[in-house]
């Protein structure tokens, strides 16, 4: 069931690869947690956002701004933008633009994402 969605938050809807999401599942049920929990976490701390003393909030430029918004509304990426977003998230390029290649075409519907 779906949790309530408090002010502050927004819904974000991503595809995964079956071994990715069964490996997530795994590691979910390792840490005995839930999934919505696992994520946030997981970004909190990919993101160096976890609340520590001498955690500094991170800034990102406008232009990598704009690249995340477009990404999080279903907008396609262009190379480039790819390129910002992998490194402001410290990811690798051609895990996202194949992500990008594969998922080419396949519009969210704008509802909220189902396991």
């Amino acid at each position: 069931m779906p949790r309530a969605k408090r002010d502050a938050e927004k819904v974000i809807c991503f595809y995964l690869s079956e071994p990715v999401k069964h490996m997530m599942r795994i590691r979910i049920a390792e840490e005995n947690t839930t999934q919505q929990d696992w994520i946030v976490k997981t970004i909190e701390n990919a993101l160096e956002l976890v609340e520590d003393s001498n955690t500094q909030p991170i800034s990102i430029d406008t232009q990598t701004e704009a690249t995340i918004l477009k990404a999080v509304k279903g907008e396609k990426l262009a190379d480039v933008e790819l390129a910002l977003l992998a490194d402001a998230l410290n990811l690798d390029q051609r895990k996202l633009t194949q992500s990008r290649d594969k998922n080419n075409g396949h519009k969210h519907n704008g509802s909220p994402c189902h396991s």
